[in-house]
């Protein structure tokens, strides 16, 4: 009876075991970005009321991407398979973050920890040794699809009368901008318009300015712009495409998000930038060392007031990436009259041969006057 007994307890600490194993490898460290959540210490504990503030990410390949606050920190960090970490932190850009911020009591309690894991609700907790600080971090979501900061490409047309598939989607886009204004692509021509659209899911497009060239026959550019301008409602697919919808069956407009290479912009140096600052983000195909390098993609950024770091998206077609080729990402920030202040100074791989299209750091270097 008590070897009946014992076994029992055995298969059951192994089954709890296994249970505990399988957590920890469903759960891991890279690839997500972690927001802080929660504090406590044997002195203190308290929520974080803008955990999106204060956030760490782990890469493959050692190195480690903080946010705190108003600044970003760059890292090194090693973790073992019993749960030991240790983060190391590297530059930093040195902003002054306004008062009440915790980026000082953030990084302090990073550099202390020493063990590393998993809670049952997927949360990561990083704790330094003797109760003196544990912080629970929240896998942060991926963010809902938006009209604004995205290309959008024409797939789709469907009515009452007729139903096809786009050909050359690339040719065919709208950028919404924050702004309310829009840029549209339609084949050989460009338009500028503007919109507004409520939350409930009503727009309206009035189209502006347009360039005049001849479109090669078999264009769809003049259906294209009658289309948007009948459009009154826009929704998202469970995909994440965007559908613009006229009224009475008269015009359904499908559209995917273009690719993008995403990231933020930073510099060290303690200094605003202007109200009237101008940047310029841009994806250049840089294969050919004898001829200029070709732009694939561009986004123009006003920050009006906002301080690095400051984020970007840029979109580009899949079409324009060839296999062997070679990418990079240039950033210009002038001021209003056109006066370079801060620039990248070496090359940023993006897209191709590895290089990555998502969380790019890239510090700016600041233009002798």
């Amino acid at each position: 009876m008590k070897w009946k007994w014992l076994l029992a307890l055995i298969a059951i600490f192994m089954l709890s075991s296994v249970s505990m194993i399988m957590a920890q490898e469903t759960a891991s460290l890279v690839g997500v970005t972690w927001q802080w959540e929660e504090f406590a210490s044997g002195a203190e504990a308290f929520e974080v009321s803008d955990p999106q503030n204060y956030t760490i990410t782990f890469n493959d390949d050692g190195s480690v991407n903080i946010l705190a606050d108003c600044n970003n920190v760059f890292g090194q960090y090693t973790a073992g398979d019993d749960g030991t970490i240790t983060i190391t932190l590297g530059p930093s850009t040195l902003m002054a973050c306004p008062e009440g911020s915790l980026d000082q009591n953030f990084t302090l309690a990073l550099t202390q920890v020493a063990v590393y894991s998993f809670a049952e609700d997927g949360r990561l907790l990083l704790e330094a040794p003797f109760d003196s600080g544990s912080l629970a971090f929240g896998a942060q979501s991926a963010e809902a699809p938006s009209l604004v900061g995205v290309t959008w490409q024409w797939e789709e047309f469907a009515s009452g009368a007729e139903a096809f598939e786009v050909s050359d989607p690339q040719n065919y886009t709208i950028t919404f901008n924050d702004d309310g204004s829009a840029f549209i692509r339609a084949d050989c021509n460009r338009v500028f318009a503007q919109y507004t659209s409520e939350s409930e899911g009503s727009i309206s497009l009035m189209l502006g300015p347009t360039t005049l060239a001849g479109c090669p026959p078999g264009s769809l550019e003049q259906n294209f712009t009658a289309a948007l301008s009948n459009v009154a409602v826009f929704s998202f697919t469970e995909d994440g495409g965007l559908l613009l919808e006229a009224p009475a069956d008269s015009g359904s407009l499908l559209f995917s998000a273009q690719p993008q290479v995403t990231g933020t912009m930073s510099y060290l140096q303690r200094i605003a930038l202007p109200e009237d600052a101008f940047i310029r983000v841009q994806i250049e195909d840089v294969s050919r060392m004898d001829a200029p390098s070709v732009v694939i993609g561009e986004q123009i950024i006003t920050p009006a007031g906002a301080q690095v770091p400051i984020p970007f998206a840029v979109s580009y077609s899949a079409n324009d990436i060839q296999e062997g080729h070679t990418y990079s990402l240039s950033v210009r920030i002038t001021d209003g009259i056109g006066d370079l202040l801060w620039i990248t100074d070496s090359y940023i791989p993006v897209i191709t041969n590895g290089s990555p299209t998502s969380d790019i750091e890239v510090m700016l270097v600041q233009v002798s006057s």
